[in-house]
């Protein structure tokens, strides 16, 4: 057998138009489709390109595409990916706008006192809503009181506001350490002039007999 073609005589004419077009580039586009795992959007008649979920915002996760876009909005796009024999484009959406962690990470370090209130209460932590932020943090329960004790969790409700410090930043894994006794003087600071064999007052806070 032997296959002929009279297409392939002329310039296919999808080649001309998503060679206009370049990586790393922003551009206007029309959304056409949303799925579960993304939406797809038009550059032009006959130029559709997929936003993965992935590509769709730096804070949500596990979440539907259409929380975030509807079909025939306009919207920018910046074009990450194009492979012309299979005719696929990638397109990002969160790359137009404004990068949380990058502004959060310019406006404030390890060390600075914020103020937040509470998301979601889990059996080892507080999340927290950093305010004036998009981004939220985790609160240990380690890191509520000196004491260290899980207990410590039933003394906070959802939606309280709280004020914390910074523990640690993490870009890469996108993650933000919060504590609130780093409020507070550490009680074992007590202990920091003191020597082996030095007199202190205490208070006897319970006995037990054998």
């Amino acid at each position: 057998k032997i296959s002929v073609s009279i297409k392939h005589l002329t310039e296919d004419p999808y080649t001309r138009i998503i060679n206009k077009y370049k990586i790393g580039q922003k551009y206007p586009a029309i959304v056409t489709k949303v799925q579960d795992y993304g939406c797809f959007a038009k550059l032009e008649e006959g130029l559709e390109g997929l936003i993965h979920q992935s590509e769709l915002s730096w804070t949500k996760k596990n979440f539907h595409p259409g929380k975030i876009l509807s079909t025939s909005q306009k919207i920018q796009v910046q074009l990450i990916e194009k492979d012309v024999e299979k005719r696929r484009l990638s397109l990002s959406y969160k790359n137009t706008l404004a990068n949380p962690w990058k502004k959060f990470t310019e406006n404030y370090k390890t060390g600075d006192k914020l103020k937040g209130s509470v998301k979601n209460i889990t059996d080892y932590g507080l999340f927290v809503s950093i305010t004036d932020t998009e981004l939220d943090g985790l609160i240990h329960y380690k890191d509520l009181s000196w004491s260290e004790k899980e207990s410590e969790l039933e003394k906070y409700n959802k939606n309280q506001s709280i004020k914390f410090k910074i523990l640690e930043i993490n870009t890469k894994e996108e993650k933000i350490r919060l504590g609130i006794k780093q409020l507070a003087e550490d009680p074992f600071d007590f202990f920091t002039n003191k020597n082996v064999s030095d007199i202190v007052t205490g208070i006897v806070q319970s006995s037990s007999q054998n």
